[in-house]
């Protein structure tokens, strides 16, 4: 799992470029007739409109735990972070 701490501006900026043809980026324009035709569009999907208003409600919400969250990527990175399969089982049953 990869936690990141992207805004919803730069995700869209990704899928973007993910999606745009790497033709368009390369080829120039030479003539009034290049210049003339329809220009390139990208259409977002309605998962990925979800997923960027998911992101933007995440980033806005008070009740994040900025500081916990600090930390627990913190031991990601450090290789450090473990889960207590005991706590998970428990947690599992409690909520059934």
């Amino acid at each position: 799992m990869i936690i990141g701490d992207k805004s919803s501006a730069a995700i869209s900026n990704l899928y973007v470029r993910s999606v745009q043809p790497t033709e368009s980026k390369s080829r120039a324009v030479d003539s009034a007739s290049d210049a003339a035709q329809a220009p390139d569009e990208v259409g977002i999907s309605t998962e990925a409109l979800a997923r960027q208003k998911a992101a933007d409600a995440a980033t806005s919400s008070d009740d994040v735990r900025w500081d916990k969250v600090g930390q627990l990527r913190q031991q990601i990175a450090n290789g450090t972070y473990k889960v207590s399969a005991s706590d998970v089982a428990s947690r599992l049953i409690a909520d059934a």
